[in-house]
């Protein structure tokens, strides 16, 4: 009697493709590299045509190797990054609003569209700023019997993510002064000249600047993809004002208000 063996083939059980499926239905593998962030928690939301189809929280995206993979539909995908909007989530919309009387988040954000109509793609996360800090300087002011107190409105009240662009609404803060003279408030991107100055100086007198028109015409554009911030010093005796933009030389109007 013949002895033999009787072999059996060995089936391998892939969760990914096998060469026998159509590629072209497979996930594609999207490289996120964030090297050089220097943002510690940055979230990032992937969507498909209006659909969101992954997202993600990352504490340290830096930490060891600063790279991260995700299984992603082969598609034309828009990848939302963005950090520093606190307490505030975006809306169905993918916006973040801010609460009326609160000024804007200092918020980082990055948006690229994806062709992962491929097997593999990598791309490198980068965030810019979407805030201005706006910085007042109010010299010779007039006394009155009750100090003075500030604010500053607008026509924009946050920022689609998506489409990083201004969302239209009332914005309003009112900001205190810092180191005695200073008021600081921190504005979103803009989409007119909209912003105004009010001085209420008590007993009914209240006086308005159009500081966004002002920042217009020293040649602010609210169209970088990096904001700068901004320094303005109002002369009420003079009524001059002195515009100083960040990485720019200082520019000097002499517009009489």
């Amino acid at each position: 009697m013949r002895s033999g063996t009787l072999i059996f083939p060995l089936v391998l059980v892939l969760s990914a493709c096998s060469v026998l499926e159509r590629r072209d239905a497979c996930p594609c593998i999207l490289g996120l590299c964030f090297e050089g962030a220097a943002q510690k928690s940055i979230e990032i939301m992937i969507l498909d045509g209006g659909e969101v189809v992954l997202r993600d929280s990352l504490c340290d995206p830096t930490a060891e190797t600063g790279y991260r993979e995700y299984e992603v539909p082969r598609s034309l995908l828009r990848l939302v990054s963005y950090c520093g909007s606190g307490s505030l989530r975006p809306d169905t919309e993918g916006r973040i609003v801010l609460p009326e009387g609160e000024e804007m988040v200092p918020l980082h954000l990055g948006t690229v569209i994806l062709d992962t109509r491929r097997e593999t793609i990598t791309d490198t996360v980068c965030l810019h700023k979407e805030y201005v800090n706006i910085q007042l300087l109010l010299k010779n002011m007039p006394e009155h019997d009750h100090p003075f107190s500030l604010s500053v409105r607008g026509n924009s009240c946050g920022i689609d993510l998506v489409e990083t662009v201004p969302v239209s609404g009332d914005f309003l803060f009112s900001p205190r002064p810092d180191s005695g003279r200073y008021y600081l408030v921190r504005v979103p991107r803009q989409g007119d000249d909209s912003l105004v100055l009010t001085v209420d100086f008590g007993s009914g007198k209240m006086e308005e600047y159009p500081i966004g028109k002002w920042i217009l015409d020293a040649g602010y554009d609210w169209h970088r993809p990096e904001l700068d911030d901004i320094m303005i010093e109002f002369n009420y005796f003079s009524m001059q004002v002195e515009i100083s933009i960040d990485g720019w030389d200082t520019v000097i109007s002499d517009w009489k208000i």
